[in-house]
């Protein structure tokens, strides 16, 4: 269960990163997201191919190929760029690691890759005109991001460094709490932004020729990529960071004494009278009801408490 607060909004929430248990098989909710936002995309861009001159079931065999395809590709790309996330320890490669992406672990660059190239393929394959379909499949690929950077939420990961602006958001690592910049929400409103925009290209009449959705689309995302990674610790792919970068210094007790005081951060981290009505003294109860134990992150050592 990890546990997430937007001190700011007065906000609190307890999550569990499992949706279904049947018995030991588990269904996490980053999967039912992903999954939801793959049904999204198919219902809009089925609706959505004949403007661009896809039919439906063209569109479908593409999907069958590159849906599953781009998820391989991100995450083939996640594993060459961190490999020691996935090296035993008396070395050799750990493939149940590498096939496990209940936590996360897909980056959006690999997918892309891997998917365009896969469309590419099957539309020469099938006759059917590349560009317009790299065009449709754009809006089924925003879709997906969207909602994807939810299931971020869910496993808190791809958050940013430390702020104090009203929408930081408060979460607990094996270091303690912190407040960070929410960048799983930025990109979601950011594609979703871009999404919108494509989407009165597309319907004003504006799109001048097939793949121009798409380029636009490359340029959008990169643009606010780049901007929204300068937030992030580790790079948005990265599981969980253990340390936000410019994360606010652990205090000594002559510092916690004189900054403990109403809405202050180090107040809530150690739980004083005024931090333990926070959203971060509520976090300080949890831990001392479990024994100290700072949540499902790994502590110092290698060693975890809570599951």
């Amino acid at each position: 269960m990890n546990t997430v607060a937007f001190p700011g909004l007065g906000l609190t929430f307890h999550l569990d990163r499992v949706a279904l248990s049947l018995g030991s098989f588990q269904i996490y909710w980053y999967g039912v997201i992903i999954a939801l936002g793959a049904v999204l995309a198919v219902f809009f861009c089925m609706r959505t191919g004949p403007r661009l001159g896809i039919r439906g079931n063209d569109f479908l065999d593409v999907l069958l190929f590159a849906l599953p395809g781009g998820i391989i590709g991100a995450r083939l790309y996640y594993i060459i760029f961190n490999p020691s996330l996935y090296v035993k320890a008396g070395g050799g490669i750990d493939w149940a690691a590498c096939v496990n992406i209940h936590k996360g672990g897909l980056a959006i660059y690999g997918g892309i890759l891997a998917g365009t190239l896969i469309v590419f393929l099957v539309s020469r394959h099938k006759k059917i005109p590349f560009p317009a379909m790299v065009d449709l499949c754009t809006f089924g690929l925003l879709i997906g991001q969207i909602a994807g950077r939810w299931g971020n939420f869910v496993n808190v990961e791809a958050y940013g460094g430390e702020t104090d602006l009203p929408w930081r958001m408060g979460i607990e690592t094996a270091q303690g709490y912190w407040e960070v910049h929410p960048t799983f929400l930025y990109e979601s409103l950011w594609n979703l932004l871009g999404f919108f925009l494509l989407l009165l290209v597309l319907r004003k009449g504006l799109r001048k020729f097939d793949g121009m959705l798409f380029l636009l689309y490359l340029a959008w995302y990169g643009f606010g990529r780049g901007l929204i990674e300068g937030l992030a610790p580790a790079g948005l792919e990265a599981e969980k960071p253990s340390r936000p970068r410019g994360a606010i210094r652990k205090p000594t007790q002559t510092n916690q004494r004189r900054e403990a005081k109403p809405g202050n951060k180090i107040g809530d981290h150690y739980g004083n009278d005024f931090g333990r009505k926070g959203p971060g003294g509520q976090m300080q109860r949890e831990r001392e009801e479990r024994g100290g134990c700072p949540g499902p992150y790994p502590r110092p050592g290698g060693n975890h408490c809570g599951g």
